[in-house]
């Protein structure tokens, strides 16, 4: 999805008053964070598929990783259903958080050095980080900011319900199909 048909595509569902610079402004942010929280945090080289029918061997192209769970959900991580890849991030705090943040956000696998969108980008051609069928997060994202806004609680939160819900599947897959950066694959 570009800037330009997220843009578009909310102000068709939500008619506002609201400059398309602030629009901008706000996708700019959330990619920021997606670069900075996701794509920074795991490598960006090659995925990993669980259940290819090769035994969790070595692929041209792709790595293949057998974890023994099936790639099913970690448990002792405060219940949040994340899988066991990224349950390590959830346990980072003060410094060491710190520390991993600044050093994922200077990966040069992140998207071009992603820097956010201006007014000189071209919002009718750039393509926004986030693929489909997980692209729609960007609508909701821009509904729920306009709902808030307008000062329009109750759209708010069902539009945050559905942003969130759409997050954690994108999160979700991505922690599933790349590994964290730094950490090496276990050898048998």
């Amino acid at each position: 999805m570009t800037i330009l048909e997220a843009i578009t595509r909310a102000d068709r569902i939500r008619p506002n008053e609201l400059e398309p610079a602030v629009k901008l402004r706000w996708l700019s942010t959330l990619d920021g964070q997606v670069c900075a929280e996701l794509l920074g945090a795991f490598e960006a080289t090659g995925n990993r598929q669980q259940g290819a029918g090769n035994g969790g061997r070595e692929a041209t192209g792709n790595r293949q990783q057998a974890t023994g769970d099936g790639g099913r959900e970690a448990t002792g991580n405060g219940g949040r259903g994340l899988p066991r890849q990224c349950a390590h991030w959830l346990a980072m705090t003060g410094s060491e958080a710190d520390s991993a943040v600044g050093a994922v956000i200077d990966r040069p696998h992140t998207p071009a050095g992603f820097r956010g969108y201006d007014g000189e980008t071209e919002i009718g051609t750039t393509e926004l980080l986030i693929p489909f069928p997980y692209d729609e997060l960007y609508l909701r994202y821009l509904l729920m900011r306009i709902d808030l806004e307008n000062g329009e609680l109750d759209r708010y939160n069902n539009e945050a319900a559905q942003f969130n819900r759409l997050w954690q599947s994108y999160a979700g897959q991505y922690c599933r199909t790349h590994r964290p950066v730094g950490v090496e694959r276990l050898r048998f």
